[in-house]
């Protein structure tokens, strides 16, 4: 059985109606068996009132989508396909990993001086308050108009302590600018002093020296030298049980 809409030449999958499956629905959505095709709107707003446009062809329209928000559009069309850099952090970015910001936060001002690339971190922690007044627990300290929690502190380059030194120092009831820029005292009480940066290895005070023919090095950098058969651990044994220098490198065997 043939559908019995003229020119279709389907075969009647309602035997029934004598319709085809595609002619049959028709009659059931639309109450004829005429096509009508549904335009897309041009722009919609959706619940938290970003703006849409219907533009398939546009780069940065998604595969298998038809709508831009119009945020991402205009600012497109600002800064062009990219790479292009966070305005807070810096970091470098794609279409595919930048956002565009409203800076004052409305979704539907969509003016070019009001919106801005920022990378997901930025864009979701550039509204959120303060460390010291989001966390209730937090050790808080200020210093010349900043508020800030010790962590924070710790991560400011004119400070030159870890975020636990800084807590465990206001714990003791220092001030907060002696927690943050007081010298630094050991764990018996004197003046913490960092250690002297040694150029060569045979200087650091744990090192074993060794001098042949003029040449210092440790003993394990001599053997490292070529046609050295001796372990660095061997070397020390060997100077000191009292073997000279040359033969507690270079001697083969285990005697003098």
């Amino acid at each position: 059985m043939i559908c019995k809409i003229e020119k279709c030449g389907r075969e009647a999958a309602y035997k029934s109606a004598c319709l085809c499956q595609k002619h049959y629905f028709r009659l059931r959505r639309n109450g004829d068996f005429e096509l009508h095709t549904i335009s897309a709107r041009p722009r919609y707003e959706d619940d938290r009132g970003y703006q849409f446009i219907h533009a398939p062809s546009h780069p940065l329209c998604a595969k298998g989508q038809s709508y831009v928000g119009e945020h991402r559009m205009v600012l497109y069309e600002a800064i062009g396909p990219g790479p292009m850099q966070c305005e807070l952090c810096g970091v470098g970015m794609t279409w595919k990993t930048c956002q565009s910001d409203h800076i004052d936060e409305d979704t539907r001002n969509n003016e070019r001086g009001n919106l801005r690339p920022l990378c997901r971190r930025c864009n979701t922690w550039r509204s959120m308050p303060p460390a010291a007044d989001r966390m209730k627990s937090a050790i808080v300290l200020t210093f010349n108009g900043e508020t800030k929690t010790a962590q924070e502190w710790s991560k400011d380059p004119r400070v030159n302590l870890s975020g636990g030194a800084i807590r465990h120092r206001k714990r003791r009831g220092l001030s907060d600018e002696e927690c943050l820029f007081g010298r630094k005292i050991t764990h018996n009480g004197s003046v913490w002093v960092a250690p002297r940066k040694t150029q060569e290895k045979h200087e650091r005070s744990n090192a074993v020296a060794i001098i042949i023919d003029g040449v210092t090095k440790t003993a394990a950098e001599w053997a490292r030298c070529q046609g050295v058969t001796v372990g660095a651990s061997g070397i020390v044994w060997r100077i000191r049980n009292g073997w000279e220098p040359k033969n507690a490198v270079f001697q083969k065997g285990r005697f003098a």
